[in-house]
């Protein structure tokens, strides 16, 4: 399917479906408003016919391998989402647009934006102590050798914080499912309060669950909602067409690709269901010029080298090439997105696929997506 992002008005032009190694997916048009970046100068306008063949040059390999049942995605280029599907899920049937995925840990994109706009309307200060939204914690908790974990800390995966506070000694699922569904914000909370950090904060990255939960739990005290009621509110305010949800408030579980342990919880940490059109509008947020939360939640907070991290986000150049990616797993699902600003590009992958390896796969695959892309355009190659 592919629909149009209207530079600066509101409306859909007419959608087209694909079907690769699937049954032909119904279609409807969907209102959209956006001010997507527009071509640059020199640059070749696509059409879908080769947006689609440089995702299927990268996906069907993928389809070869074996291990992947489907595999589905979104482009966003030149104000245009197009999305793809291959093969079946594992409950049988065809994806398509309505499918519902499990995007695991790319739910912490969507923190980032929170965060930004938090940010930005001056409730929270990243260089502040967490500890000073957190009033239900022990500020010594969050303090190592006289350092104290701050917002950016915590946005960035420097706090000292371990991955988990809970169920990292649990076998793989069922066992771990369940301790996870039990491990609420009481317990988050509970355990928080007796918590070691593992360094002090700003000197090593340590990727945490516990810290983008934390960056969650801010936001609700700030706002006073929920987590899910925020991500509800911003991206209405964005673009109504979105949805994505919680995992536990899926109506219909028939529309999940895979239909059991779907998410029980969701935090800032992750939890977040989406289906693949949702992933591509919410990915053209990023190249909306008239809103600036997402050019802040893109904006690097810390930079070692090429490498560095926004807004939770990874990033990878920003001063030339301008990537920035993040992955997502679950106990069911592989994802990635892959982000370019300056060139209005973004890849979305993602299948019932949980296997070593695969987010790597994924990861060289929509890298390799954007390479085709750009070159079809006479876009300029990323130098990895």
């Amino acid at each position: 399917m592919t629909f149009r992002l209207p530079v600066g008005s509101a409306g859909a032009l007419a959608l087209a479906c694909v079907a690769v190694w699937t049954p032909l997916a119904a279609c409807s048009a969907q209102p959209v408003q956006s001010a997507a970046t527009e071509p640059s100068q020199g640059t070749a306008i696509l059409g879908e016919a080769a947006i689609l063949a440089a995702a299927a040059a990268e996906v069907t390999p993928l389809m070869a391998d074996g291990r992947y049942q489907s595999v589905s995605g979104a482009v966003v280029y030149q104000g245009r989402v197009h999305t793809f599907h291959y093969g079946r899920s594992p409950s049988g049937r065809a994806p398509d647009d309505q499918t519902l995925y499990e995007i695991g840990s790319l739910t912490k994109t969507f923190t980032g934006l929170l965060l930004a706009q938090a940010v930005r309307d001056g409730k929270v200060a990243l260089d502040a102590p967490a500890a000073l939204y957190l009033p239900q914690v022990d500020p010594s908790r969050l303090t190592r050798n006289g350092k104290p974990v701050t917002v950016r800390h915590l946005a960035t995966h420097m706090s000292g914080l371990p991955m988990l506070l809970a169920c990292e000694d649990q076998p793989a699922d069922p066992a771990r499912i369940a301790c996870l569904a039990a491990h609420d914000d009481r317990d988050f909370l509970r355990r928080l309060n007796a918590v070691e950090l593992r360094s002090d904060p700003g000197d090593t990255y340590l990727y945490s669950n516990a810290g983008a939960r934390l960056i969650g739990l801010i936001l609700e005290g700030v706002y006073g909602a929920p987590y899910p009621e925020l991500v509800r509110r911003f991206l209405q305010t964005r673009d109504g067409g979105i949805d994505v949800r919680c995992g536990a408030a899926v109506e219909d579980p028939a529309r999940l690709a895979v239909r059991d342990r779907a998410a029980e919880t969701c935090d800032g940490a992750g939890g977040l269901v989406a289906t693949t059109a949702d992933m591509g509008r919410y990915l053209a947020l990023y190249f909306d010029r008239r809103d600036p939360i997402p050019a802040q939640a893109t904006t690097p907070l810390f930079q070692d080298g090429d490498f560095g991290r926004a807004y939770f986000w990874n990033t990878y150049r920003p001063e030339t090439e301008g990537q920035l990616y993040h992955g997502g797993g679950t106990f069911n699902t592989s994802s990635w997105i892959s982000l370019y600003p300056r060139q209005g590009l973004a890849v979305f992958l993602i299948s019932p696929t949980v296997a070593e390896g695969a987010q790597g796969a994924l990861n060289e695959r929509a890298n390799a997506i954007a390479d085709r892309v750009r070159a079809a355009a006479g876009e300029p190659q990323a130098g990895r």
